[in-house]
């Protein structure tokens, strides 16, 4: 043993563990728990015994194919796979490496998904089955099997008054939304076939006879009570129940009973046995309701039952298992054929489990149905934060107390992450909030309990919170230039709030404490982060969204969703309100404005305003349009008609890509501030588009619905092109960054309220409860709704509380926390429903007195030091105050100026991007794509026919060749951007490739699937598969070809699949499907053919990452034990950009030769064949380039 910093660590192998993990690892003979803190080095500790075990020195070792690791996600997976390679080289055992590519390493779902295809016959399941990964997809078939449920009870004349009764008395979309909840929930809690518990008979009689007894004691308690106005009341109010409630008398309307209630004031009234009389004259309408409504809740059985009928008959006609039927079905086959389990239960000598606090009752049952005796489980109960997957933390609650007891629970506490005063602070400041079983977290410096004094000056707290005042959206009068640059609609306190973010971080890079890339803004899923990317970028700081809310807020991406949406519906005002606004029309501010007055003037809507003035007609308002601004809105009239009509019968792919074309659209967003990731965005967005074309004939409408679907189920598409956000504050969810740490957190909206109202069903156990509209009923809250909803708020809260503790932890030096309050008022006392975290963080942190109210907030409070302190701890907290008027710690000059040498506007490695002068704006920068660049090479006379003309092809005459071969490599990179790519996936199935296949117009016979799937063999056979697993597939990106130009042509491209990983080169691959022969020159045929391509990816990966070099792969599907390689290094970036200038030069010059060597296969489609073109047709139809 040796000291290090006060920390007792022990050396083994080239490897330092303190004491706790030492235990951890050391103990690995039968169960064990570890409760391992944020920061506390879980998975070294995972990694460590995995090695261990299969190196075991002094006793037998273990197979790596006898040990199990769950882990959460399949990143995690590849993590921890490389770490324990580079862990077994460290400890000389390189001949072990290869195994742990085959190793039982991976996700709940993927162990379940082997196990089943493994005795598929014993678990009555296809063997090729479908894992439907796709949320949208998996949601889409949800409500299709809703919809037929639905239909079939009405159908059903015996169940259709009951059904129109629950759906009067609820939204539909929030009945659909709350069974199709609970039947996943129930699901997930081992429910194979889940129903709903019966509601308990209603006792209306019992109710009304124990209401009529307190009205009778309440009557005689209060007789000598005095004749206070409330006693009075409370005295009519019990006589006359005891009147209407007599024997005999029928029951009166619940909105009599309700007129009974009282004001439970003074001593008299308010303890028993008024209050219960109070609450039973609540309680009985409610009873009354429950009885009226008994029979239609019953429906609610009937609806789940003939929904999970339907949805398992919509799966079993996709061939298709979502990941609960993977766990029920591993569960079921374990547990029913003991031989299945005990084959596994021998196998596995070690059971591992991460991240055990997501886990739910039923991946325990499938654990304690294996029956491993050795199993470790490690989780931290507060970073369970997945409550609305269906993890249940009284999993991880009750297997901590079991373990506790038998001795069996170990603890992780120190904390390598962050600096010592963040962790005294969040200990202080947070501890208390998680109750009594709170678990400090303790620094790495081995002190113990920290006391952090209070520095001279608040500049000095590595704590922030910045508190911004509701009352800008109050101010009489708003600072110059104060919305300058950021979102329309944005409300004011938002943006003062934004823009004292962006100010805080220009500071500190300014100041040299941290760079752009060391930052992370951390939000709540659901915050709205336009405004937030827009202060950044105002303030010259580079930004990059990793959050869906964030891509699809995006303008760019808006514009285009909202053009679509006015295609598809031609009512919609607000989409061609935003069409109108965007690049594709391009009006100014002042003819939008003239357009809304017409508007409001004549009130026919938008719509008739916007063709009034594209006709020149009337004398309203929009008569004032400038013949220049009328003639942007003829051309946006007429691409919209014209592409209305053609949207009957093209898919939304084609419709972007015209409109995109047609407006110069892509070249207008290129030169914005983040040009490159602002194009990457519009290339992403159309190749969903081609991608739904791909698999779907139902049409536009049906895409903008599934984009909508896309947003609510959260499907996180990164706003960042390749390698980018190493250089750029990034902005995600907290979920999104549980894992993840970074030198500088943001904690941002911390003021807005949380989501409120719940399901309108709830069931737990044996209970049920079910909210009705308002109008619906004598009670809107039936049964065991009320209690049922608290638990549901008080669990809600309770997540809300640990996803902070997530957010906070992943600071490492600086930690700041940030939202919008009423300053003026009682914002500490805030106890509405979904109150903002920022009440209960205000409660915890601050003197609610000093910091609220009209006569708090003193100046001298603007930005001052408060010492936050529990449990022996002690930290300090800096305080700024962001308030319109004088003295405000807003400072638009330092926002609006130019950055610091620390605070660099772009991304580290990055091309400048110059916004084009006004000079220069009818001028729009022409994109390049690689095949554009490579269609040029064969023949600038056809580029100039497609894109110059835009003549189509014509069609290929027989015996042309390429069609198949196209389709073919379509079909190829289809199945290998969604191919499951980990050591235990299956090839893809018959009927996912001829689906794919159809798509794209390619007859597969059986020969042709068999080649295909082979393709998707060769890779996970190939030495790339493990960091092709992990990769990134089909990134779009963008650069201009000269970085110094500001109208500079821009390339861009799609690769295939890239991994950057830490020690490692970048990695590009680009697959190819050419037919190719073995005795090919693979080298040559590249360097031939693909050589601009190459060129092109290094590129885009050198400028757009900080790697210090690139391994371009490509790999020919028919050949994939021979893949070629070029490595590059940034020392050789001129290099890289002669030859792209030197590849477009011809085209940017305008020249366009025919080709040298014309054949069929290039020249048979041509738009040029057969007139336009010189090139004689016995030249143009030879059989290869260099036949006679």
């Amino acid at each position: 043993m040796r000291s290090s910093g006060g920390l007792q660590v022990t050396a083994v192998s080239e490897v330092e563990l303190t004491d706790e993990q030492q235990l951890a690892v050391d103990r690995r003979d039968g169960a064990m728990l570890l409760a391992a803190g944020a920061g506390s080095g879980k998975t070294g500790v995972l990694v460590e015994r995995f090695v261990r075990d299969v190196v075991a020195e002094n006793s037998t070792p273990i197979a790596i194919d006898e040990i199990l690791a769950i882990t959460f996600t399949r990143a995690a997976a590849a993590e921890m796979r490389g770490r324990i390679r580079k862990r077994l080289g460290e400890c000389g055992r390189t001949d072990l490496t290869a195994g742990v590519e085959s190793a039982w390493l991976m996700t709940i779902d993927a162990f379940c998904a082997r196990v089943l295809r493994n005795d598929a016959v014993l678990a009555g399941v296809d063997p090729s089955f479908e894992v439907l990964e796709d949320e949208v997809a998996g949601l889409s078939l949800r409500h299709q099997a809703w919809d037929e449920t639905i239909a079939g009870l009405f159908a059903d004349a015996e169940r259709r008054e009951r059904l129109i009764g629950i759906l009067a008395a609820t939204e539909e979309e929030d009945l659909r939304d709350s069974v199709l909840s609970i039947y996943s929930r129930l699901r997930s809690a081992g429910q194979s076939e889940p129903r709903m518990p019966e509601p308990r008979e209603a006792d209306v009689d019992g109710y009304r006879a124990e209401l009529l007894r307190l009205a009778e004691l309440t009557r005689e308690a209060l007789e000598g009570a005095g004749d206070g106005k409330s006693v009075i009341a409370a005295r009519q109010s019990a006589a006359a129940c005891i009147e209407e409630l007599a024997a005999g008398a029928p029951l009166p309307a619940p909105d009599v009973i309700r007129g009974w209630k009282f004001a439970k004031r003074g001593a008299a009234l308010s303890g028993p046995p008024a209050t219960d009389f109070h609450d039973a004259i609540t309680a009985l309408p409610t009873e009354i309701a429950n009885e009226a409504m008994r029979e239609r809740v019953l429906l609610l059985d009937d609806l789940l039952a003939a929904f999970g009928a339907a949805y398992r008959e919509a799966k079993k006609l996709r061939g298709a298992l979502d990941y609960a039927d993977l766990e029920l079905g591993a569960r079921d086959l374990l547990r029913d054929n003991p031989p299945v389990a005990a084959f596994y239960r021998e196998k596995f000598k070690r059971v591992m489990i991460d991240e055990f606090q997501d886990t739910n009752a039923l991946q325990l049952q499938i654990f304690e149905t294996l029956g491993v005796e050795n199993i470790f489980m490690v989780g931290d109960e507060l970073q369970s934060i997945y409550g609305f997957r269906d993890a249940d933390i009284d999993v991880f609650r009750t297997r901590s107390k079991s373990h506790a007891a038998s001795g069996e629970l170990e603890l992780l506490s120190i904390n390598f992450r962050s600096d010592r005063e963040i962790v005294a602070f969040i200990n202080a400041g947070f501890g208390p909030m998680h109750g009594d079983g709170y678990q400090p977290l303790m620094p790495a410096t081995g002190e113990g309990v920290v006391e952090i004094e209070m520095p001279s000056g608040p500049g000095e707290a590595a704590v922030e919170l910045l508190l911004c005042d509701e009352a800008w959206a109050k101010a009489d009068e708003l600072p110059d230039g104060f919305k300058d640059g950021l979102p329309g609609g944005i409300d004011d306190d938002d943006a003062a709030e934004a823009l004292m973010i962006a100010q805080r971080i220009r500071e500190l890079c300014d100041g040299g404490e941290c760079e752009p890339g060391d930052v992370a803004i951390l939000v709540r899923q659901g915050a709205p982060i336009r405004g937030l990317l827009a202060a950044l970028q105002r303030a010259g700081i580079a930004a990059v969204a990793t959050s869906t809310k964030g891509w699809w807020e995006r303008p760019e991406v808006a514009d285009l969703i909202a053009y679509l949406r006015v295609l598809a519906n031609g009512e919609d005002e607000d989409a061609l309100l935003a069409v109108l606004a965007s690049p594709l029309c391009g009006v100014s501010p002042d003819t939008l404005a003239l357009l809304a007055y017409e508007r409001r003037g004549d009130g026919d809507g938008l719509n008739a305003a916007f063709s009034r003035a594209v006709a020149s007609e009337g004398n309203g308002p929009a008569a004032e349009i400038s013949e220049q601004q009328r003639e942007l809105l003829r051309r946006c009239s007429e691409l919209l008609g014209e592409e209305r009509e053609a949207a009957a019968w093209d898919g939304p792919g084609r419709l972007l890509e015209r409109a995109i074309a047609a407006t110069g659209f892509d070249a207008l967003v290129a030169r914005g501030f983040d040009g490159p990731a602002a194009l990457l965005r519009v290339r992403r967005l159309v190749r969903m588009a081609h991608h739904f074309e791909a698999r779907e004939s139902s049409g536009l409408r049906a895409f903008v619905d599934q984009l909508a679907r896309r947003v609510e189920v959260d499907d996180r598409v990164s706003d960042a092109p390749p390698g980018s956000a190493s250089g750029a504050v990034q902005v995600m969810t907290m979920h999104a960054a549980k894992g993840l740490q970074f030198p500088v957190v943001v904690l941002a909206a911390l003021g807005r309220k949380t989501k409120s109202a719940g399901p309108s069903v709830l069931v737990e156990d044996d209970r049920i409860g079910v909210r009705l509209r308002d109008d619906a009923a004598v009670s809107n809250r039936l049964f065991d709704f009320a209690e049922l909803d608290d638990e549901r708020k008080e669990r809600e809260l309770a997540e809300v509380k640990r996803l902070l503790h997530v957010a906070m932890t992943r600071a490492e030096r600086r930690l700041i926390l940030s939202g919008a309050v009423n300053l003026e008022g009682d914002w500490f006392k805030d106890q509405s429903v979904g109150r903002p975290p920022l009440v209960w963080i205000g409660a915890l942190l601050l003197d609610s007195e000093r910091y609220s109210g009209t006569e708090g907030c003193p100046p001298e409070l603007a930005d001052a030091l408060v010492e936050v302190a529990a449990g022996g701890w002690r930290a300090p907290l800096r305080v700024r105050l962001n308030r319109p008027g004088p003295g405000s710690q807003l400072d638009l000059a330092l926002i609006d100026s130019d950055p610091g040498p620390g605070g660099s506007g772009e991304p580290s490695g990055s091309p400048e991007v110059v916004t084009a002068s006004a000079d220069e704006e009818a001028s729009l920068a022409l994109t390049l794509s690689y095949s554009s660049l490579a269609t040029y090479k064969a023949c600038g006379y056809r580029w100039y026919l497609k894109n110059v003309l835009r003549l189509p092809d014509r069609d290929r005459p027989s015996g042309a060749g390429g069609g198949d071969a196209r389709a073919r490599g379509q079909v190829a990179h289809a199945l290998l951007e969604r191919a499951d790519l980990s050591s235990a996936a299956a090839l893809p199935t018959d009927e996912q490739i001829l689906a794919s296949a159809a798509a794209n117009d390619l007859d597969a016979d059986s020969a042709m699937i068999e080649r295909l799937r082979g393709y998707v063999g060769a890779i996970l056979a190939g030495p790339l598969r493990e960091r092709l697993e992990r990769s990134r597939r089909e990134i779009s990106f963008s650069l201009p070809l000269d970085a110094t130009a500001p109208a500079s042509p821009m390339l861009t491209g799609i690769i295939d699949a890239l991994d950057i990983a830490p020690g490692l080169p970048a990695l590009v691959v680009d697959y190819k499907t050419d037919a190719v022969r073995e005795s090919d020159d693979l080298d040559a045929k590249v360097a031939n053919n693909y050589g601009v391509q190459r060129a092109l990816y290094a590129l885009a990966v050198l400028r757009g990452s900080e790697v210090e070099s690139v391994e371009v792969v490509h790999l020919f599907l028919e050949r994939p034990d021979a893949p070629v390689k070029a490595v590059f290094g940034r020392e050789e970036i001129p290099e890289l950009e002669r030859q792209l200038r030197d590849a477009a030069d011809g085209l940017l010059a305008a020249r366009y030769p025919v080709a040298a060597q014309p054949w069929k296969g290039l020249c048979g489609d041509c738009p040029g064949r057969g007139g336009l073109c010189p090139v004689p047709p016995e030249l143009a139809d030879r059989s290869s380039p260099t036949s006679a």
